[in-house]
């Protein structure tokens, strides 16, 4: 189907007129040769807004999200020889693992935010309780928020329906308290051996190389003397947020991301001063 022609403002400006002398919506189409459903369109936006001037448009909505696109990208680079029907193929199948992925996350128990905040409470025993706001109590309410007869989901996008025992920042809030709550656990480490921020290292052993994170976050290179804090990772990978000087710290500048465990080595703090076992070992 072609682009409609867009109606001329005089046009626009009898269809006011008419409108205001009583015609009906129909009357007015057969008149000026209009579709009934665009003469009612101007009528409604005068009502609202009190002018029938067209509105601006920014163009034609995205067909691909930017993660649909890195993953095509990151396909065809795997296997140059796939078609473009293997590539919608894929496509499709990735939209509905998604759909009902993300439809299992936002269950309470399985919200992976749900489960640190429940460790968070039990850790601190705060006696406080965690409900996930956008979880009505019901799976129809919760599917009535996303399939809606009109095709838009519930919400203005800023302002979204909540749990009567919510409010709009309740997530907010959980969420920046786990923050603390990583920072507080974070565990120190000295860096003892260089690493220069490869994904796939060929030098830090062979499981470091096949077991590198299935992740978009960045990896850091490393030298050696370095402190980090650790905040998780795995059997053979660590992510962490390199200790920085003053000067870089007040910038506001910050080094985060994945490196080999095997790079670094846990620092014993001394109770007594506070200070770190190993650089006294370093000093000695």
């Amino acid at each position: 189907m072609g682009k409609s022609r867009e109606i001329n403002q005089d046009i626009r400006k009898r269809i006011v007129d008419l409108h205001k002398c009583g015609s009906s919506l129909g009357a007015m189409s057969r008149c000026l040769k209009v579709p009934r459903s665009s003469v009612q369109t101007i009528i409604r936006k005068y009502k609202k807004h009190g002018n029938v001037q067209p509105s601006y448009r920014s163009g034609r909505r995205r067909i691909l999200s930017p993660r649909e696109e890195r993953f095509l990208v990151r396909n065809v680079r795997i296997n140059p020889r796939t078609t473009a029907k293997d590539l919608v193929k894929m496509l499709a199948e990735t939209d509905v693992r998604g759909l009902f992925r993300n439809a299992a996350l936002h269950r309470p128990g399985l919200n992976f935010i749900i489960i640190q905040a429940k460790d968070r409470i039990q850790y601190y025993q705060t006696q406080e309780e965690f409900i996930f706001p956008y979880d009505l109590g019901s799976r129809w309410e919760n599917f009535k928020q996303v399939f809606t007869w009109s095709g838009t989901p519930e919400g203005d996008g800023i302002e979204w329906p909540v749990n009567e025992k919510c409010h709009q920042h309740t997530l907010t809030i959980e969420q920046l308290k786990q923050k603390a709550d990583k920072r507080v656990r974070s565990v120190q480490y000295r860096i003892v051996e260089d690493y220069n921020g490869a994904w796939c290292p060929l030098g830090k052993g062979i499981n470091t190389f096949f077991r590198s994170p299935c992740t978009e976050e960045p990896r850091i290179k490393l030298t050696k003397g370095e402190t980090i804090f650790a905040t998780r990772g795995t059997k053979w990978w660590m992510y962490g947020d390199k200790v920085l000087d003053e000067e870089k710290t007040k910038a506001g500048l910050r080094v985060r991301g994945w490196f080999p465990r095997r790079c670094v080595e846990k620092c014993h703090y001394d109770s007594a001063n506070n200070t770190p076992a190993c650089e006294e070992k370093k000093d000695k």
